[in-house]
């Protein structure tokens, strides 16, 4: 506690009874946002029209200090977001009739920040180096005493307690894409019909503000009664002073994950008298379920032998590990029927007056993602480590990320987890919509059924 509480800053407002609202600051952010873009048009022929295009932005954000440039500021480090898009475009036309348009396409949305504090030594506060050795990312720990806070004005500003914070975002998606789409012209009917394929790679890894952390209560310098707990008995501060913390650490897999999807279509527009037109088509959808570049991933074995036992109970299920004792590297299982019709009518009911309904079946995509790790269900051995209290009498328990090999069936000492069920995703929607259109007047009735 000596070596943290140099880290403190000097109090710059009148003193109070309570200790509080004894420090302000007043700073601002600094944003600087940097945009290009390119763009080629070209006819090689008069039947190829061909484009291409690169767009960049770059937003560094860098917040003030709550404690100005101290490294224990409980603030959000530098960070910087990067976007970069480019795609290329050729279109054909065939015949008078025919076109095709075949295009690709690549996306990166990059999002890097630093701890305030980024490589700062623990070990000169008094912490051993073995803990300092098993923490990432180098940083001030975070420090919380009950009854004590940093506020700010501007939002996420304050990512960690009283002192320090160590939260870090290291976050890259790519996105590739081809897609091929064709226009034919029959007499009465307009086909078009084309695909698409898509590498989705998300690799990110989003570590707390409070790992390590430190919590100082009351509860140990309570009385009279130290059995008794009491809203007014106890001092944080003083918990402090004498070293007795609780706290944790909770180490962040970095994940490496990927998805892939493939669309193709058939589309008709069928004008079957001067007053009616049906519009009608098939897609069908196809997306593998994520996978990690080293199968950090888990998901719910509904036949595997639990680690525990009860008598007179065949218990089943497990959380296990993807790509292990012959599993398929996928988080979920395959869904290869997701076959999508629509279909839309379309009747002129008078000169200024149309009639229109339609509907059809949508599959949604998993390429959502978070920052942090447990939306993927990468959790398994990689859990947060308690540290509690000791008698002075016996040896310092600091916080222990024992090496427990992942590589098992199973998915062992696992103690609150989210679980992925590798079952087909319903990700289905059927919307669909009637209504009429009287000159510039348009009344519609939509709705939809998701599962």
């Amino acid at each position: 506690s000596a070596a943290i509480s140099k880290y403190f800053p000097k109090l710059n407002q009148p003193e109070s009874l309570t200790g509080v609202n004894d420090y302000t600051y007043n700073s601002a952010n600094l944003i600087h946002k940097n945009t290009v873009s390119y763009r080629v048009d070209h006819y090689f022929t008069e039947k190829d029209r061909f484009l291409a295009r690169y767009s960049a932005d770059d937003t560094p954000d860098r917040r003030a200090g709550a404690y100005r440039s101290n490294p224990a500021s409980p603030s959000a480090g530098p960070q910087i977001f990067g976007r970069r898009n480019s795609v290329v475009e050729d279109t054909h036309t065939i015949s008078p009739t025919w076109i095709a348009t075949v295009r690709y396409s690549f996306t990166r949305l990059s999002n890097f920040r630093t701890p305030f504090s980024n490589g700062f030594d623990i070990t000169s506060l008094g912490l051993p180096a073995s803990l300092a050795r098993q923490t990432y990312p180098k940083a001030f720990p975070d420090i919380t005493m009950a009854g004590y806070s940093v506020n700010a004005s501007i939002p996420n500003i304050i990512t960690g307690g009283l002192l320090g914070a160590t939260d870090q975002i290291t976050l890259g998606n790519s996105v590739h894409a081809l897609q091929m789409n064709s226009t034919k012209v029959l007499a009465s009917h307009e086909l078009k019909f084309g695909g698409e394929f898509r590498a989705v790679l998300l690799n990110t890894q989003q570590t707390d503000a409070n790992s390590p952390v430190f919590n100082f209560a009351t509860s140990w310098t309570q009385g009279p009664n130290p059995n008794v707990s009491s809203a007014t008995a106890g001092s944080s501060v003083a918990s402090f002073l004498l070293g007795i913390p609780g706290g944790s650490v909770q180490p962040v897999p970095a994940l490496a994950m990927t998805t892939k999807y493939v669309g193709l279509f058939v589309a008709d527009t069928y004008k079957l008298t001067s007053r009616l037109t049906v519009n009608y088509g098939l897609r069908w959808d196809f997306e593998t379920p994520r996978t990690d570049r080293f199968n950090q991933l888990t998901n719910f074995d509904y036949s595997a032998v639990p680690p525990i036992s009860a008598p007179g109970l065949n218990l089943h299920g497990a959380l296990s590990f993807v790509g292990v004792n012959g599993k398929s590297r996928y988080q979920g299982n395959p869904d290869y029927n997701n076959f999508a019709p629509r279909l839309g009518i379309a009747y002129k009911l008078r000169e200024h007056t149309v009639i229109r309904t339609g509907g059809g079946i949508f599959y949604s995509n998993i390429w959502g993602v978070g920052t942090g790790s447990a939306a993927f269900g990468s959790s398994g051995f990689p859990r947060k480590h308690i540290r509690h209290h000791q008698s002075e009498r016996s040896q310092p328990s600091y916080f222990s990320r024992e090496p427990v090999s992942k590589w098992r069936g199973s998915a062992h000492r696992v103690e609150s987890r989210t679980r992925y069920a590798a079952g087909p995703d319903d990700r289905l929607l059927q919307p669909w919509q009637s209504g009429a259109v009287q000159r510039s007047m348009e009344l519609q009735h939509p709705a939809s059924v998701p599962r």
